[in-house]
């Protein structure tokens, strides 16, 4: 099931409620499988004070919502780095499996074409949690090597030739417009 979502980008002032999220689906998800050394580093790369940082380095965050009783929640994030690096895609641990992963990729996508483009890349990469791969992979996402160990980070290199992904917004667009032929 895919949920509506609204979708914008993230300022300072979210800093604190993305890394509330971050440092949730962290705990749930990657923690266990790093070192103690490991989970402090990538805790401290998730606080709010980090993320501010990135803002200001130029990472692009995109947030997105999903309206509830309760108002409009916070549901998932992603990041892009110069030149055309996946930094973060995170989404809260009770809204896995309606999409939102995908939802957000294909928001940020024109955005990674046009760095791509600037910076004459021809692949996105992304270091993924050994959680995520598998998401990465059904998107068409290879890995660059084994799994690695960073000072006590575990993760798997992946790159994706920007030629390969297609949105699924698109792929059913054109599904639609073949059905009409």
């Amino acid at each position: 099931m895919t949920i509506k979502l609204t979708f914008r980008p993230a300022t300072v002032a979210d800093c604190k409620a993305i890394s509330r999220l971050l440092l949730r689906c962290a705990e749930r998800f990657l923690l266990a499988d790093f070192s103690p050394q490991g989970q402090a580093l990538l805790c401290d790369s998730l606080q709010a004070s980090a993320i501010a940082d990135y803002l200001h380095q130029g990472m692009d965050y995109r947030l997105a919502f999903a309206d509830t009783a309760a108002g409009a929640e916070l549901v998932g994030v992603i990041a892009l780095k110069r030149p055309c690096h996946l930094y973060h895609l995170f989404v809260e641990p009770a809204w896995h499996g309606q999409g939102i992963a995908r939802q957000l990729f294909t928001a940020l996508w024109p955005t990674v074409l046009l760095w791509a483009q600037q910076s004459e890349q021809q692949e996105l990469t992304v270091n993924s949690s050994l959680y995520a791969a598998p998401v990465y992979i059904n998107w068409g996402f290879v890995p660059d090597s084994p799994p690695r160990d960073r000072n006590g980070v575990i993760d798997q290199p992946m790159r994706l030739h920007l030629s390969i992904y297609q949105p699924k917004e698109h792929v059913e667009a054109l599904d639609a417009a073949m059905d009409a032929v």
